[in-house]
Parts: C-alpha cells; structure tokens; sequence
C-alpha cells in the first residue's frame, strides 16, 4: 500500500482490507521511525533498531509486518540508505509518501525479482496501482496494471491532462471546462451507456 495518509490511518485500513497478515498469526505491525527504530504502530514499544541491510530486512519481515513512512524514507535517502527501496516489495504500508516517492517505490518492485515464483517464466514482479489520477499519475506510469479513479476524486487541477474516453474509444473529457461541462458530459456518456445496454 502506498498512500499519503497517516500511518495510523493507512495500518488500520491495511488490518481491515487484508494487506497486514491474518491476526491469528499474531505478526505485529512495526513502523520505522526517524530515530531509526522499529516501533509497534499502535503502542508505540520500540522493538529492534534498524539495520541498513537487505539480509535484516527481509528477516524482519518475516516476523512482522511492516510500516515505512515517507519522512524515513526521505531521510535514509539523504543519508545515502536505499535499502528500503530495495525491498519494497517487502515493506505492507508506505505511508505519509509523496507523489515522486510512489512512483519510484512503483518503479523499483518492477525491477525486484520475485522469490515466491519457481523458475522459468517471467521471475520478476508486476505491481498494480490504484489511485485518483492527479497526484498517482506517475505511479500509475509505472506499474504494469494502472487503475485510474477519476470522477469525484483527486486534485481536479493535478488532472487537468487526463482525458477520459467514450467506449467507441473516442474523446469525451480533457479535463478542462466547468463543473457543470463535466456533469453535462458524464450525463450524455450515461445516457449512451443506458442506450447500449436497452439494445
């Protein structure tokens, strides 16, 4: 999970949706903090220091699941540290990340080798992103499947380059234009929906 809300916010949707393991494995949650320390996410007891190492990362995640906010990230990366970069794919929840920091976690997974897979094949990982298509749109780049959610959310002004297409595949929105356009818009795409589905 990549997202800009707060990690508390982000663990709790995680536990709800599935992303954290199942409770009755009784993995706890660790959040990384700025003092380089693995803290439980909601009691806040500090568990092991962090090592700057692949090996110990995926050692830790192994016992628990994982939490990474986009102010550690910042600074382990101004600190020359890119190995939670480099086990992305290891880490559940980024959370309080910005545009730029998704899309690169985005970018490095696609590049990470997936252990679960036997040989042969494709052996390499293919995130999906989903997001509002204003401030998600260079993660959705990125990823192999991008699931862009356009009306109603997001930034309008980060979307104003999106355009939006009729099922024939034709134009219909570019993201310009009042609201009341846009409602004008999606009525006759209603309508001619409503249309094709009566035949």
């Amino acid at each position: 999970m990549l997202t800009g809300d707060s990690a508390l916010t982000a663990a709790h949707v995680a536990n709800e949706i599935g992303i954290f393991s199942n409770k009755s494995e009784g993995k706890p949650k660790l959040m990384l903090t700025k003092d380089r320390v693995w803290q439980d996410v909601s009691t806040d007891e500090v568990y092991i220091p962090y090592t700057p190492s692949i090996h110990a990362v995926k050692q830790l995640a192994n016992k628990a699941d994982l939490v990474v906010g986009g102010d550690v990230l910042t600074q382990l990366e101004e600190e020359g540290d890119k190995t939670l970069y480099n086990t992305a794919h290891l880490i559940k929840v980024f959370a309080r990340v910005s545009p730029q920091q998704k899309e690169e976690v985005v970018r490095l997974v696609k590049k990470l080798p997936n252990e679960d897979h036997g040989s042969g094949g494709d052996n390499m990982l293919h995130p999906l992103m989903c997001g509002d298509g204003g401030n998600d749109v260079g993660a959705l780049k990125q990823a192999d499947v991008g699931v862009a959610l356009l009306s109603g959310f997001g930034d309008s002004n980060a979307a104003s380059s999106v355009k939006q297409a009729t099922p024939d595949g034709s134009q219909l929105l570019d993201g310009e234009g009042s609201a009341e356009d846009k409602l004008e818009e999606d009525q006759k795409l209603l309508a001619m929906r409503e249309r094709q589905l009566a035949k």
